[in-house]
């Protein structure tokens, strides 16, 4: 016995001209399908064939005009379903482990020194907590954390002397301002630093396809130059030189073309680090140049230490050099690329005075 045509009607009154309206809007374009299907319909369409004219299957055609039938247009927006409930909700026992995990760390008489998606996992296991690695990576961004690899500092690094550095750096700036050999000029406050690189090519994050991982030469020769550098968070300004070697003559001329460099109407505040030829007796600073040095191993509170990450991802990394001019000559392409507002995002600090509120 054959069957006939399979029909399903539509109940609510059909309004055209909310069909006109709604298609005017921005966000017709969510529905546009489904409403095509309630018009097939008060047409006199067939499921089959409406699903056949739209390319979806029966099944979904009578779900709309069963719920277009009850709710009217509204109705045919995608409702937020109601799910499983949580299975790490706020409060629970589940997430007060990972937060005691992320606090503590792995043990330190045990192997680990980091913890896998899967050790949350196990340890919620113990305590009788079955849940997915997907609810667990779930939970940990619903906390604020992400997966990053951890910011390197040296041993000898002491947190309280950072601090009362950065605390104490607004009375420096303005003891350099009140001092009377800058009566009369603008005080700019520049942190200087210099970097190696070279033939000790360095790797960068780059766009690939889905399941695969680019390939990048990384030489792996010892020529190498050095970039010094100056710079202002505040102005975006700065004043670089490339060079074989560092030593204190070398950072007397980086010195004198600095100064040279200057307005002059500016006297630069400049902070560095304490290399030894930062601090050396035949050192000669310029009369519009004051040095103030950081405290002892404790290169983050330099951001040019983030600038020569963003230098060497994106200007250095994958290059092969033939000889210490191509270094020379690709140093400064990428010293010369830099501008005033990449330097003030890469280089911004809090504790820089004129940065506390931007």
């Amino acid at each position: 016995m054959s069957m006939g045509k399979v029909y399903q009607k539509v109940k609510r009154p059909f309004d055209a001209t909310i069909f006109i309206r709604a298609k005017k809007q921005r966000w017709f374009i969510l529905i546009k399908d489904r409403a095509r299907a309630i018009l097939l319909a008060t047409k006199g369409a067939t499921i089959k064939e409406i699903a056949e004219q739209l390319d979806y299957s029966t099944k979904w055609v009578k779900c709309w005009i069963k719920r277009y039938n009850h709710h009217g247009l509204e109705g045919l927006y995608t409702r937020k379903s109601s799910g499983q409930p949580l299975k790490l909700p706020p409060g629970s026992r589940g997430e007060e482990i990972i937060l005691e995990m992320l606090k503590n760390g792995p043990p330190k008489e045990g192997p680990l020194t980091r913890f896998r998606v899967k050790d949350f996992q196990e340890a919620l296991a113990r305590e009788g907590i079955h849940v997915s690695t997907f609810a667990i990576r779930a939970k940990l961004k619903s906390l604020g954390f992400t997966y990053k690899t951890k910011r390197p500092i040296h041993p000898k690094n002491d947190p309280k002397k950072m601090e009362e550095w950065k605390a104490n750096f607004p009375s420096v700036v303005k003891n350099t301002q009140d001092d009377p050999k800058t009566k009369g000029k603008v005080v700019v406050v520049f942190f200087q630093d210099e970097s190696r690189y070279g033939q000790q090519g360095q790797l960068t994050r780059s766009w690939s396809p889905t399941g695969e991982r680019t390939e990048e030469i990384k030489q792996n020769q010892f020529t190498s130059g050095y970039m010094i550098t100056a710079a202002s968070p505040l102005t975006g300004e700065h004043f670089s030189i490339v060079t074989n070697c560092i030593d204190t003559p070398v950072m007397n001329i980086f010195l004198s073309d600095f100064s040279e460099s200057l307005d002059e109407n500016t006297h630069a505040l400049v902070v560095l680090d304490g290399a030894s030829f930062h601090h050396s007796e035949a050192l000669v600073i310029p009369s519009n140049i004051t040095l103030t040095h950081l405290p002892p191993y404790s290169p983050q509170l330099n951001p040019i230490e983030n600038l020569w990450g963003f230098i060497k991802s994106n200007f250095l990394s994958g290059q092969v050099y033939a000889n210490i001019n191509e270094i020379f000559s690709k140093g400064c392409q990428a010293l010369n690329s830099l501008t005033k507002d990449i330097i003030k995002s890469v280089c911004h600090r809090s504790y820089v005075p004129g940065l506390e509120l931007s």
